[in-house]
Order: C-alpha cells, then structure tokens, then sequence
C-alpha cells in the first residue's frame, strides 16, 4: 500500500471513529501518529491530494434528516 492510500485509509477509520464514538482518546491519538508517518513518506503532489479531499469532505453538509449528536 503506498503512503498517499495509507494516509487516506486512515482519514478515513478517523472520520469514522469520531463520527460513531467508537474509539478512546489513546485510540485516536495513535491513528493520528499512523497518518503522520504516511504524511511525512507522501510526495508534495500526494499531500496537496490529500489536502483536496480532506476540504471536500469538509464542505458535504450533514443531511437534516440525520440527527447528528
């Protein structure tokens, strides 16, 4: 698996485990050291890729019909 699909299948458990709850502090802390290391072995293109995807996730507003707690 190279660095940048590291990086995003990472993001990705972290969205995940914040969203649901399902992860503790030391949990999240250590997916957090897993995506530096993918970031600091990612190229400049590969990190402004990540950069993108991360402000478009970012912008997808929550349905009103999902009660977000």
């Amino acid at each position: 698996m190279s660095p940048d699909q590291r990086y995003a299948l990472l993001q990705t458990l972290l969205l995940r485990s914040r969203a649901l709850g399902t992860a503790n502090e030391t949990q999240l802390d250590a997916l957090l050291d897993e995506m530096d290391a993918a970031w600091d072995a990612m190229s400049v293109a590969q990190r402004q890729a990540a950069d993108a995807r991360a402000a478009a996730l970012a912008r997808i507003p929550a349905p009103d019909d999902v009660p977000l707690t």
